[in-house]
């Protein structure tokens, strides 16, 4: 029986992929459409009326009754504020030592705010945006019912990089190592505002089993507090790590904003083609050229280079007889690493993810809903 299912990414890259018998009908960006490469919906684009989106309306809307079923992804808009509502230096500490002692759950925030107010806020900002996004975008095709699975962002960027890769349909396993700056807070039920920046996944065509991740709150807390403690745990059997360090991706951005190549830091891609011209300048020394921000470009771009070496042997130690290496998420757009990693993992076959960014997210959806429907 024939079965289309359509995958909607309503994060960064806005994007739709429509599927049939698992054949990709058709991949588009909302962001082409509406000619801005930055473009990512938010509820106040719903709130506004400013929601609609083009591409539904031409690939989506005339054909909406020969869809099967219709699923999102997103990267999470969550978000539950803790902030000091005071500047005195020893009501600070205090706060801070506290903060810093145990992992933040839903728990122990209540704890903290029990126990320092009115030293410290809690605000639960942005709880339904991402529901608001969808609910939007399916009145405007006629439908009602969608799957939308919060707690996942990476998933997606394993399931579209794997069926792209062909290994799917060779029956073939890969190790997938997901990085970029900031997915799914995927424990938001026990442990909010932690968002997973890097994952390894061992990926087969009947499942796909999380082994390790690493998962951030620096966007959450507030920048006094970002050396809180690292926490190693086992949640649902995947090794984790929560902390409040910043991810390769989240390093790239934030230089980006820091070189003025977008005030926003979304711009890592171009900090990644600077770091050559820092290269360039460590080997050819002048006096008339300043070496200046492609310095700082070039050594983030050698940093990133042996913390991801460090692991893809992590994920190797997880899955010593697996070969196969597949690399997302938007950081996996590095080219210039990417092609020195097989380099230095030469016995290793490496797939990049042609749809690296969030946009393949759409991919990843359709691709559950036709190869791995039952699981879900």
């Amino acid at each position: 029986m024939s079965k289309t299912s359509l995958g909607i990414n309503i994060s960064h890259e806005a994007s739709i992929c429509q599927m049939t018998d698992k054949k990709i009908d058709f991949y588009k960006e909302e962001t082409r459409e509406r000619n801005d490469k930055y473009y990512a919906p938010y509820a106040s684009d719903v709130v506004e009326g400013k929601c609609k989106w083009k591409v539904l309306d031409k690939h989506v809307k005339p054909f909406i009754d020969s869809i099967d079923e219709i699923g999102f992804a997103s990267f999470d808009r969550r978000n539950k504020d803790l902030k000091l509502a005071t500047d005195h230096y020893y009501e600070m500490q205090e706060c801070y030592e506290l903060i810093r002692a145990e992992l933040l759950t839903h728990d122990r925030i209540k704890a903290v705010y029990n126990q320092l107010s009115p030293w410290v806020t809690v605000e639960m900002v942005n709880d339904n945006e991402d529901e608001m996004i969808a609910n939007e975008l399916m009145t405007q095709i006629g439908r009602d019912n969608y799957s939308f699975n919060q707690n996942e962002h990476h998933l997606y960027h394993v399931y579209s990089g794997y069926y792209l890769s062909k290994w799917l349909d060779a029956d073939k396993d890969c190790i997938a190592l997901i990085m970029d700056g900031g997915g799914a807070q995927r424990y938001a039920h026990e442990i909010p505002n932690y968002q997973e920046v890097e994952s390894i996944y061992y990926v087969t065509p009947e499942q796909v089993t999380p082994q390790w991740c690493h998962l951030t709150n620096n966007r959450a807390v507030e920048e006094e507090m970002f050396h809180l403690k690292s926490f190693e745990q086992r949640w649902d059997d995947c090794d984790c790590v929560f902390d409040s360090k910043f991810s390769m991706g989240q390093k790239f951005s934030t230089l980006s904003a820091t070189l003025n190549f977008d005030k926003k830091g979304r711009a890592a891609g171009k900090v990644m083609g600077f770091a050559a011209m820092g290269q360039y300048l460590k080997n050819h020394p002048s006096n008339e050229i300043q070496y200046g921000g492609s310095a700082l470009a070039y050594q983030l771009q050698e940093e990133s280079f042996y913390h991801t070496c460090g692991l893809i042997e992590k994920a190797i130690a997880y899955n010593p007889d697996c070969k196969r290496i597949l690399l997302s998420g938007g950081y996996a757009l590095n080219c210039t690493n990417n092609y020195r990693y097989t380099q230095a993992f030469p016995d290793y076959e490496f797939f990049v993810d042609p749809c690296a960014y969030d946009g393949g997210t759409a991919i990843g959806v359709a691709v559950e809903s036709q190869y791995y429907g039952d699981q879900s």
